[in-house]
């Protein structure tokens, strides 16, 4: 069995359960990742690839991290906001 992040012939496939798909299928939509550093995005009809090298995995990944961070970082700031809405009108009724 190999050690490799992505098995031979196969694709990581988001969001499918195991994450692996055989590398010559495709669902209808969703992003793909090749042990080879090709990424796919696939949907609407149409797809995007990519052959990135070492150094552009790297960089693409430290990117969605952050963009990742920044999107919960929002969430959570609009999720208190809401809190401190609803705590703030239940006070000023009880006063």
């Amino acid at each position: 069995m190999s050690d490799a992040p992505i098995p031979p012939g196969q694709i990581l496939f988001l969001p499918t359960p195991t994450g692996y798909l055989d590398a010559t299928t495709f669902p209808p939509a969703g992003i793909a990742l090749r042990g080879s550093g090709e990424v796919l995005i696939l949907g609407g009809g149409e797809a995007f690839a990519a052959r990135l090298t070492p150094d552009d995995m790297a960089l693409f990944g430290a990117v969605l991290i952050q963009l990742a961070d920044h999107h919960r970082m929002t969430a959570a700031e609009a999720a208190q906001a809401a809190l401190d809405r609803v705590v703030i009108t239940s006070g000023a009724t009880r006063a």
